[in-house]
């Protein structure tokens, strides 16, 4: 369907479920223009898929939020401080002495490999860290639930992490 076409730029979506060999062959719809875009995005199910792969290519940014009560940077990544993020009514400090309320709003990007991040940027963008579910009572209890009864489900759907072998 693209042959022919000239186009700046191409989004990928569900890449997880996608033959790899493809993306060459789709993206010479993009040769002919001077400004290229690859966008990929879906859930990373396993370890073993081509969106967990493309991330690992990426500056692998995090929702980094400043505890206002103790100072901790909190980074919403699995490798980092997600986990010890998600409280009972909400987003708390992962600073276990601390462990008071944050506020997503104030948050911002944090690059973890910075010298990636004017080439091949990607964000990581869990549920939990948007206002419609950290600050929504039903919606926050809805996760807890999810997590409480299908860890893989919770991993992948709603922080949207690769999950099967950690």
């Amino acid at each position: 369907r693209l042959r022919g076409l000239s186009v700046n730029s191409i989004a990928y979506d569900e890449i997880q479920g996608m033959n790899m060999e493809f993306i060459p062959i789709i993206n010479e719809a993009m040769t002919a223009r001077d400004y290229r875009l690859e966008q990929y995005s879906g859930t990373p199910l396993t370890m073993d898929n081509p969106l967990e792969s493309k991330w690992q290519e990426t500056s692998m940014a995090e929702w980094a939020i400043k505890c206002e009560a103790c100072g901790r940077t909190n980074l919403a990544g699995y490798d980092q401080d997600l986990m010890e993020m998600i409280g009972k009514t909400g987003l708390v400090c992962a600073n276990k002495k601390c462990c008071k309320p944050l506020i997503t709003q104030k948050g911002y990007w944090y690059h973890t490999i910075k010298e990636r991040r004017n080439s091949a940027v990607g964000y990581h963008l869990p549920q939990v860290i948007f206002p419609m579910h950290c600050q929504d009572e039903e919606r926050w209890a809805a996760l807890l639930q999810k997590q409480a009864n299908d860890q893989f489900l919770f991993m992948t759907e709603c922080l949207g992490d690769s999950w099967d072998s950690r």
